[in-house]
């Protein structure tokens, strides 16, 4: 079975994404599914491993988590910095953390910091349902490289966003750049939706 899934012309592309697809739920299932025995466990841990090397398989999805994971990267870079304007500017949430740096004074609002909460709250606004659009999208077939096109459209966009949201760059830049990022999640949601209208 290993060696018919691997063989490139044995599935045509679109077979071998939908074959993705069943397995990704059917590992879904699995973890919903909890195994009760050692041996069930056992048989669990090797399907999954098979689930991940099937997924991997796929061109567009590998390039996909690419991406996505640079984007979780940079999220995790701006709440990075957030923390660190905030023991800058010296302006904390919590009352304890305030009392820790110096007294009740501290618990306060600072715009720099606010600005920095916004850019990782657009982040997650964005980035999440990027997430789900492109690994359902990366599922359907596409070419690798008009795959490659709409996650890097994304992943550069957002970066430009983030960079003129904490740099306050003159405007238009962040709305043409939160724009931008909208294109290739508008596109991907509209071919999953093709691809799929045969179901509905």
């Amino acid at each position: 079975m290993r060696a018919l899934l691997s063989s490139g012309s044995y599935f045509s592309a679109r077979s071998r994404s939908l074959c993705s697809s069943f397995f990704f739920w059917g590992g879904v299932l699995g973890v919903l599914s909890w195994p009760a025995t050692t041996s069930h466990f056992s048989r669990w841990i090797t399907n999954g491993s098979f689930l991940i090397a099937v997924m991997l398989r796929n061109n567009v999805f590998s390039c996909f988590v690419f991406y996505a994971v640079l984007l979780l990267l940079k999220m995790y870079v701006l709440a990075f910095i957030t923390g660190q304007v905030r023991l800058r500017k010296k302006a904390f949430a919590n009352p304890e953390d305030a009392m820790r740096h110096g007294g009740l004074q501290f618990h306060r609002l600072d715009p720099d910091v606010e600005r920095c909460r916004r850019a990782h709250r657009n982040d997650m606004e964005n980035i999440f349902p990027f997430l789900f659009l492109g690994a359902i999208y990366s599922l359907t077939g596409p070419s690798l490289a008009m795959a490659r096109l709409h996650f890097l459209a994304f992943t550069a966009a957002r970066l430009l966003h983030s960079v003129a949201y904490l740099l306050a760059l003159p405007a238009p830049a962040r709305s043409l750049a939160y724009v931008t990022a909208q294109v290739p999640c508008l596109s991907m949601a509209v071919q999953i939706l093709a691809a799929l209208a045969t179901y509905a």
